[in-house]
């Protein structure tokens, strides 16, 4: 499920007073909205900063690994050039050793775009 104009508007005042995804999901309780898709409009609304986590673990068995502030800064280097998600993720393969899909990488461009507008 999208999360409508009504939703997205409760997001907003229930962010502003300072409730985290979770928070949000319990009191909401709309069916196919889930924490992950809270936590995720939040952070490319410039609702909550990005956490910089410098670890490596693995979901469901795949392995995935944190964005470096120097990751960021290549990625956003590459956008302003022109490259498009899908050419990003691969130039970050062969850099950094480690693959990243183009939604990934759109969506990391956008909690960095959120991040520097907070700031």
């Amino acid at each position: 499920m999208t999360i409508t104009p009504e939703i997205r508007d409760k997001i907003i005042d229930l962010a502003e007073r300072r409730l985290n995804a979770r928070q949000i999901q319990r009191i909401l309780k709309v069916p196919g909205v889930s924490t992950s898709s809270i936590h995720l409009f939040m952070a490319t609304n410039g609702l909550r900063q990005p956490v910089r986590r410098n670890t490596n673990y693995i979901r469901k068995g795949v392995p995935f690994k944190s964005f470096s502030e120097e990751e960021d800064a290549f990625i956003e280097a590459l956008r302003i050039q022109g490259f498009v998600c899908r050419e990003i993720g691969e130039w970050c393969g062969r850099r950094f050793g480690h693959k990243r899909s183009a939604s990934t990488i759109c969506v990391r461009l956008k909690m960095i775009a959120a991040r520097e507008i907070d700031q």
